[in-house]
Order: C-alpha cells, then sequence, then structure tokens
C-alpha cells in the first residue's frame, strides 16, 4: 500500500489521491489473481510501469549500475567532451541517488557550442543509455516558434480543438528526454514558459491541464557564442577560455532567470582533427553494421580512412562534413553496388581510396 501511494503520487499527474493508488491496486488485483494471488510492491511497480509507460527497472532503481556507468557508456559514441560528459552523468547520478528536488526534471542542461561538435548526438545518447531506447526523445525545433502566437502549436489551443506538440508527447510518454533544440530562435515570451518546467517540473496548458516533467531530462541547444569559442580555438584551444567567452555570450542572451534554471550550462568545445578521426571510425562502422544486415562483410583500407579524414575535417562544422563525405562516397559506392548485384549476400569486400 506504501508503494502504490508513493508511485502513483509520483507518476501518475493527471489523477488524485485516493483514485489513482485504488484504480492501481485493483488492476494489479485482477492481473494477479490468475496466477500469484500476491499483490506486494513489485507487482505494483509492474502495474504502474504498465500504466505509465516507464520502465519497471527505472521505478524500482534497480537501474543503479547502469546510471553508474552512463559516463563511459556515454563516451562510446560521443568523442571529445569528455568534461561535458562528465557534468551530465554527474548530475545524473545524483537524481538516481534521491539528491534531487523530486518536484523537478530529472535533469535539465543547456548546451552550448559550435555546430556538429556532439550537442545533439550527447542527447541522443542520454536517450538510449538512460531511458533505455533512442526513440525517447521528443525534439522540438525551437527555430519554429519565432512567433508569439506559435506557442498554440507547442502547448495547445485553448477550445482544445489542436493538442500541444509538446504538453502531448510528454503525456504519452512521461520517461522522455526534451530536446529543445536552438532555443536562441524561439520568442522571448515562449522562453518564459519553460520556467514553470525547469522550476515546478510541470506545464499547464491552455485547458487547464497539468503536465508533469519531473520523470523527463530537459536539454536546450543553443550555437550562441559560436564565433568567440571558434576564435579562441584557434588560437589558443584553452578550454578554459573557450568556457570564459562562452559563457559570457549567453549570459548577454538569455535573461539570468532563465539561466539560473538549469541544472548546468555545458559548452562543448570544437573538434580537434584528431577527434574527427574517431568519429570516423565510428561512422564507418555503422556502414559496416548496415551492410552485415545485407549479409556482406564489409572492410576499409586504412588509406581510404585517411582521405576520407583528410576531406572531412573542419574545425569550424565539426563532424557534419564528414558524415556527408562518407555518405557521398562509401554510402554512394555500395548502394550501386548492391543494386546491380555485384555485391550479393556472403560477399566479402575491402575497399579503398579508389571509390573516390
Amino acid at each position: 500500500i506504501e508503494k502504490t501511494l508513493k508511485l502513483s503520487q509520483k507518476l501518475i499527474q493527471d489523477r488524485v489521491l485516493p483514485d489513482k493508488a485504488l484504480d492501481i491496486l485493483a488492476r494489479t488485483i485482477t492481473r494477479v489473481s490468475s496466477t500469484t494471488k500476491i499483490v506486494n510492491s513489485k507487482e505494483i511497480a509492474h502495474e504502474v510501469s504498465l500504466i505509465t509507460n516507464v520502465p519497471e527497472d527505472n521505478i524500482t532503481q534497480e537501474d543503479a549500475t547502469k546510471v553508474l556507468n552512463i559516463e563511459n557508456k556515454l563516451k562510446e559514441t560521443v568523442i571529445g567532451q569528455d568534461h561535458a560528459l562528465k557534468d551530465i552523468a554527474d548530475s545524473l547520478k545524483r537524481a538516481k541517488a534521491g539528491m534531487r528536488n523530486e518536484n523537478k526534471p530529472i535533469g535539465s542542461f543547456l548546451f552550448v557550442g559550435t555546430t556538429g561538435v556532439g550537442k545533439t548526438q550527447t542527447a541522443k545518447a542520454l536517450a538510449l543509455n538512460y531511458f533505455g531506447d533512442p526513440k525517447k526523445m521528443i525534439r522540438v525545433d525551437m527555430s519554429e516558434y519565432q512567433q508569439l502566437d506559435s506557442i498554440n502549436r507547442l502547448l495547445g489551443t485553448p477550445d482544445g480543438e489542436h493538442k500541444g506538440i509538446l504538453t502531448e508527447k510528454v503525456r504519452t510518454e512521461p520517461f522522455s528526454l526534451v530536446l529543445l533544440d536552438e532555443i536562441e530562435k524561439a520568442h522571448p515570451s515562449i522562453l518564459l514558459t519553460f520556467l514553470q518546467v525547469l522550476d515546478d517540473g510541470r506545464l499547464t496548458d491552455p485547458q487547464g491541464r497539468t503536465v508533469s516533467f519531473t520523470n523527463t531530462i530537459i536539454i536546450a541547444t543553443s550555437n550562441v557564442g559560436t564565433r568567440q569559442i571558434q576564435e579562441v580555438f584557434n588560437t589558443t584551444q584553452d578550454p578554459t577560455k573557450m568556457k570564459e567567452v562562452a559563457l559570457n555570450e549567453v549570459q548577454k542572451h538569455f535573461a539570468p532567470e532563465f539561466l539560473n534554471r538549469f541544472s548546468g550550462i555545458i559548452v562543448f568545445n570544437p573538434l580537434t582533427k584528431e577527434n574527427v578521426k574517431k568519429i570516423a571510425y565510428l561512422l564507418l562502422e555503422e556502414v559496416k553494421k548496415q551492410a552485415s544486415t545485407k549479409g556482406i562483410t564489409l572492410n576499409f583500407k586504412q588509406d581510404l580512412v585517411d582521405e576520407l579524414i583528410k576531406r572531412g575535417y573542419n574545425a569550424q562544422w565539426g563532424a557534419r562534413p564528414l558524415e556527408r563525405v562518407i555518405s557521398e562516397t562509401v554510402d554512394s559506392y555500395l548502394a550501386e553496388k548492391i543494386l546491380d548485384k555485384t555485391f550479393q549476400q556472403g560477399a566479402e569486400v575491402t575497399i579503398g581510396p579508389e571509390i573516390l
């Protein structure tokens, strides 16, 4: 009974006690009556998981080991941003240990940095490694909300005719990562809407319904300070100086009451050539996996890899040019050979710079 009260209070926001707790008990009794005939806290947690779509191991705190290892897991796919990943991991560990305000999101971060350095990749990696599924990410392009009246698309209309893109997704998937991309492009009054989310872990839509964000991680990304970060990188590559100039620009652009609501402001550094080299191997490994689904074993000559890195490295644009180069060369070459049946199931292929 204590577990029922605790979990219903924490995870079911659109109903009230004792009604929601009694409903959980009734549902659990019905489900177990033909099997164990024992209603214990584990069965209650399982029922709440079924109702809320929150994974059971997160409800029961059995994923502590996963959180302890999350920094290392993030480093497997996010290259060159170890300082940022440590800050994020430390915040999540505090949350998992209960050292956080339960009325706030699990964590809330403002990611600042130049384009293509891993801000969105970090969000995807968090969705996978914390929430267990890369699809557990609600992505909102804030550049689409530059006009004040566009808030109705975000939160819904007062007459209920149109549901809010953000509120409805969080209502149906309460255990998710919310990614607010390019937040500096949103209308200032729309940004104020998120003060309630960051401070109280909830948002009231125009119809008066409250949506809980207490089981979400919120990440806002911004390119504010890009030019200043790049200037420091081009001269000294001093990470402390890069963070200093970035935070200075962020403070000029955003109101203090907005910035103070975040768990952390994380500055991402531009990528070095060595970083891009590691990313190249990760991207090519993905190409190998895709080829293997067609029954093709794929290998790359080192001189091809070196040339791809040479063509794809751009300190200003991060990893995006590299992704484009691999897509336009390696992916296009493989697609043509698969379609004309040169490469068929069971084939082992090694490709080199000749494809360029």
